[in-house]
């Protein structure tokens, strides 16, 4: 089996387009506070109806789950 070029020697519009379609490409503009709030409301809202212990391990789960 023959080796492939490494991705950092292609040129930068193909390294996107290769990156973009195998969903690691990283984000230009980082999310600011408010939108990270928001995000976690709504993800807390989602388990609101857990108990405590239950949310923790929900949470934990999803932390290593996250993990790749």
């Amino acid at each position: 089996m023959t080796k492939g070029i490494p991705i950092n020697q292609l040129p930068k519009e193909l390294q996107l387009k290769i990156k973009k379609q195998n969903g690691t490409v990283t984000r230009k503009q980082s999310l600011n506070k408010d939108a990270i709030r928001g995000y976690a409301i709504a993800v807390l809202n989602q388990i609101k109806d857990l108990s405590k212990s239950d949310r923790v391990r929900v949470l934990n789960h999803a932390h290593e789950m996250n993990k790749v």
